[in-house]
């Protein structure tokens, strides 16, 4: 009998037993203050949207004035990255309830992932911003990215509100637009007559009336994004956008399709052999 509970215990040869495993400690999910998803109307203190959602806690960074070593960097900063060519862009929204339609120029799109199933780019926007305002609503917005050419020039000075450069203005067709581009006593968020002028704006229902530059006007890609995160840091809003539609992507001559960059303070042209 004790022989046989001995052979009943003891474990056959060639087969292991199964090791009970320790529980893998989890550890708790980190949570980011700064950052709020915004795939509903997002509001902070600034109230970026109509409807209320979970307030985003700004981080504070120094001002220059704060330290004398911050003054010499911010310079520094700024002058390296007006070495850096920057790819221009106009970002176009038909806005919401409380804000209209509105224009943004900025040369800080970046792509983030290109995945199929998280396609996602980022930009900058300073604060306060009555563009990121109209842009967090349901509609969305529409990034184009820019090419040489003088109206794209025009269009990109004058939603950055800054002069239209003469050299400029001596190469564009006397149209409507050009004409509302050139009127000095309007800015970008009073002047209908930009986004009424004929031939320029597509704004189809079925992209929720988001103004998107037609073929005439600019041949380059557009990207219809939504916003999905918004990063408050400093005076500076970082904002994270997922891509549902990309216009416009195919084709183009690398020798004289020329795209529109910011560099040393100034517009210019580059093309793939440049």
């Amino acid at each position: 009998m004790r022989s046989l509970l001995l052979r009943l215990v003891r474990p056959v040869e060639g087969v292991r037993t199964p090791r009970r495993q320790a529980p893998v400690p989890t550890r708790p999910a980190l949570r980011s203050p700064s950052i709020c998803t915004c795939r509903r109307p997002l509001t902070t203190s600034r109230s970026y949207a109509t409807r209320s959602a979970p307030a985003l806690e700004e981080e504070h960074i120094p001002n220059d004035a704060d330290n004398p070593a911050d003054t010499a960097v911010a310079e520094g900063m700024r002058s390296a990255f007006s070495r850096f060519a920057q790819p221009v862009c106009v970002i176009t929204t038909g806005g919401n309830d409380v804000v209209g339609r509105r224009g943004m120029t900025v040369s800080s799109v970046v792509s983030v992932s290109v995945t199929g199933s998280a396609s996602l780019l980022a930009f900058n926007v300073r604060l306060p911003s009555r563009g990121l305002q109209a842009m967090v609503g349901p509609c969305g917005f529409a990034v184009h990215m820019l090419r040489d050419t003088p109206t794209e020039r025009a269009l990109a000075a004058y939603f950055a509100a800054a002069p239209i450069p003469l050299d400029i203005r001596h190469h564009i067709s006397p149209t409507p637009l050009m004409h509302a581009l050139l009127a000095g006593d309007v800015g970008p968020d009073d002047n209908t007559a930009v986004w009424e002028a004929a031939g320029v704006w597509e704004m189809s229902e079925e992209r929720e009336g988001i103004p998107m530059l037609k073929k005439e006007i600019s041949t380059g890609p557009i990207l219809r994004c939504s916003v999905e995160r918004v990063v408050e840091v400093g005076d500076h809003a970082l904002v994270i956008a997922r891509v549902h539609e990309t216009l416009r992507t195919a084709g183009g001559d690398r020798q004289r399709d020329k795209a529109l960059v910011y560099l040393h303070h100034g517009f210019h042209g580059v093309t793939g052999s440049s």
